[in-house]
């Protein structure tokens, strides 16, 4: 992922510099240099930033959730509040994931979330 792709998605998402680094668990100076070329992100920061890239690129799509509801899940991950908010959607065994994962852990918990979401969805349509 190069410089330009990071600080783009990182604008997407609406954090600043230093937001961006404390949601991924670098430092500052680490985001900016990856922004400016002078370092790529490696191990999980990469895996991270692609799936956050692939969030970001089916949030804009919009059909599951939009960009404004990453970035309110994003805020709970921030803020702490995420395995709270998430125990009503997801099984406990996901939540344990999410919690021990970090960042990581959070955006699978995030994708499989949404896909309990869609299917629990589905199965209420076909009860009525």
């Amino acid at each position: 992922m190069t410089g330009k792709e990071i600080k783009e998605l990182r604008k997407k998402l609406g954090l600043t510099q230093e937001e961006f680094a404390k949601l991924l668990g670098v430092g500052y100076t680490t985001v900016n240099r990856w922004e400016n070329g002078k370092n790529e992100p490696r191990g999980q920061a990469l895996e991270a930033l692609e799936r956050l890239k692939t969030l970001v690129e089916e949030a804009e799509e919009g059909e599951d959730f939009t960009i404004e509801d990453l970035k309110e899940i994003l805020k709970d991950v921030e803020s702490g509040k995420l395995v709270s908010n998430l125990s009503g959607l997801i099984p406990g065994s996901l939540l344990g994931l999410v919690a021990a994962g970090g960042l990581v852990g959070f955006l699978t918990g995030l994708s499989t979330a949404f896909l309990i979401k869609k299917f629990s969805e589905g199965k209420k349509k076909r009860k009525k």
